[in-house]
């Protein structure tokens, strides 16, 4: 469905024809269309920043400054949500007996949702992986149960370590991609961006992924980095459905 999207609001003729439908069909009193990385810098009620959007097929960052997304510097990966509900089915079914091989996609989402967890760091990871994880038990809608070890953290570290979905081991992971975009920024842009990154997604809220995601750009960084928040006024959900809630602003 997201490649759908890409296509009927970025290809300009899709754009065109888009625009003909909603007016000569739909009666429509007026349409805008917008990059949903400067829609996401609009919930945070900033105008510049750095976003670091993680959906269900892809996540994107791209440098954002004064409203206007700067493509040149940004970056696209073709991996985020779905693939790692799909890691889960895989690693579940190599256990020994495969007793969860034809666990489905849907169930296993909603297990990845409630289990998936950042290490601290890729050292805390490793020595998890040595030591065992403790495991946590989930119930399946035929009422059988179900545990997850060591697979929550495995499906955490993929946004490190891309080589775990079974890509070339030396892919960049997030932080050096979003290192890698903003430096591609002119250098009296790149203090803001830094200064205003927004981690956000429906993965994106994964739990722990914000302080190691924050801590281990800051080792790059030639600046403190700083995750923008959305007000206090917006709902908790906010960074999760961000691209909607600044959408919504725009609209106003």
């Amino acid at each position: 469905v997201e490649s759908i999207w890409h296509y009927i609001f970025y290809e300009e003729k899709s754009r065109e024809n888009l625009s003909q439908i909603l007016f000569e069909t739909f009666n429509v009193q007026g349409l805008y269309v917008q990059d949903q990385s400067v829609c996401s810098l609009y919930a945070m009620g900033r105008l510049t920043g750095c976003v670091v959007d993680i959906g269900h097929g892809r996540y994107d960052i791209v440098p954002v400054h004064e409203g206007l997304a700067l493509s040149p510097a940004s970056r696209r990966m073709p991996y985020a949500g779905e693939d790692l509900t799909t890691l889960l089915q895989r690693l579940l079914s190599e256990r020994p007996g495969g007793a969860a091989a034809q666990l489905d996609f849907a169930i296993a989402a909603t297990i990845k949702e409630a289990c998936i967890t950042v290490s601290e760091s890729q050292a805390k990871y490793e020595e998890s992986m040595r030591i065992g994880v403790e495991e946590e038990t989930h119930t399946l809608p035929d009422g059988n149960q179900i545990s997850i070890g060591s697979e929550r953290l495995d499906l955490g570290e993929v946004f490190f370590q891309p080589g775990l979905l079974g890509l070339d081991p030396n892919e960049a992971g997030i932080v050096d991609e979003t290192y890698s975009a903003i430096m591609a920024c002119q250098s009296e842009h790149r203090k803001s961006m830094f200064e205003s990154v927004v981690l956000c997604g429906g993965t994106g809220v994964t739990k722990g992924l914000d302080s190691r995601f924050q801590d281990e750009l800051n080792q790059l960084a030639p600046r403190p980095v700083s995750l923008a928040k959305p007000p206090e006024y917006l709902p908790e959900d906010t960074l999760k459905y961000s691209a909607w809630t600044g959408g919504a602003i725009l609209a106003k």
